[in-house]
């Protein structure tokens, strides 16, 4: 029978350590963690948050007749898991985040977005109010360290790092390699 208590954390501590330094920054920090798929990003972040408030959220592996609404459906279910509380209203970006924002206004956060290319799948909209969602709520609270997971690290270029929405607004960032 397998031992259902989870797996050592192990190898990553200069990147912990990584993490920490973003996290003294003096205001909200944003970052992005990149990494090919089960190297560990999401579990890194967690490991950081331990002794944090930790709130996460992660796409959904795109299908051929997934809708953007099902990512909205996903976030919302993720959303009332963590928090308990009434089902939220999934037609708008904008409601989702602006849910959020009343949970951020404790001490030490963490916030993940895992898979955000997932998230933003064929969602022309989702972008562009991630990026107000950071700027007029996040970026105020300086107890939040905010990190952009995705193992798509051409979609982080494209519209992370070379996309207007975030240009200039990116405080870090961590690649993931195998360990040896």
């Amino acid at each position: 029978m397998k031992n259902s208590s989870k797996m050592p954390f192990v190898g990553r501590k200069n990147e912990l350590k990584q993490l920490a330094l973003f996290d003294e920054s003096p205001g909200a920090t944003l970052i992005v963690i990149r990494g090919r798929r089960r190297i560990g990003k999401s579990r890194l972040v967690a490991e950081y948050a331990e002794n944090k408030t930790f709130i996460r959220f992660s796409g959904i592996t795109p299908e051929p007749t997934m809708t953007t609404k099902d990512q909205r459906e996903h976030f919302a279910d993720q959303f009332q898991e963590q928090f308990q509380g009434p089902r939220l209203a999934t037609d708008n970006w904008n409601h989702l985040f602006h849910a959020l924002t009343d949970k951020l206004e404790k001490e030490n956060i963490v916030l993940l977005f895992d898979e955000i290319s997932w998230m933003a799948h064929d969602d022309a909209t989702f972008l562009p109010k991630l990026k107000d969602f950071w700027d007029k709520q996040v970026d105020k609270n300086p107890n939040v360290l905010f990190a952009l997971c995705s193992s798509v690290s051409s979609w982080i270029d494209e519209n992370i790092h070379g996309g207007k929405a975030f240009y200039g607004r990116v405080y870090g960032e961590i690649t993931l390699r195998e360990l040896s």
